[in-house]
């Protein structure tokens, strides 16, 4: 059985770049998998629940797929 593609893990969120109208992509530093790259999608539309929890350096709990 192959292994799961989704993690689970706490990140401190280094960077942020926008892209697109309404994305970002963040830099995150994760202590099992040191810097990651990712992109949060729809963080930048006005009603987005996620934005608050993902400014430059917060301490938060990420799922990356």
């Amino acid at each position: 059985m192959p292994q799961p593609r989704t993690y689970q893990t706490e990140a401190v969120i280094l960077k942020k770049t926008k892209l697109r109208e309404a994305d970002h992509i963040l830099t995150l530093y994760t202590p099992g998998f040191g810097k990651v790259q990712a992109v949060a999608r729809g963080v930048r539309r006005p009603k987005s629940r996620l934005a608050g929890h993902l400014e430059l350096l917060t301490h938060s709990q990420v799922s990356l797929s």
